[in-house]
């Protein structure tokens, strides 16, 4: 089980980052790339967890339908504004 379920979500989510940017970036190296793809790569593999946990006999449709919904909006973000 993930060490940060049991935390607070903003402190996991701190936590999670540190740990993020400890292994892959030195101290004051800013981020590279694009955060909304990398968002996106995300929310794939969330879908593909919750598929697996489907799978594995538990009911993700509620799930399913808010990552779809994050996915849909990172995708409009990414494609930038429309005229």
């Amino acid at each position: 089980m993930s060490a940060f379920l049991s935390l607070p979500i903003e402190e996991a989510c701190r936590l999670k980052f540190e740990q993020g940017r400890s292994e892959y970036r030195e101290p004051d190296e800013p981020f590279v790339g694009d955060p909304l793809a990398e968002l996106h790569d995300e929310c794939l593999d969330a879908l593909c967890y919750a598929n697996e946990a489907e799978r594995q006999g538990v009911d993700v449709d509620s799930l399913r339908g808010d990552l779809l919904n994050v996915l849909v909006r990172t995708r409009m973000l990414l494609s930038g504004p429309t005229q």
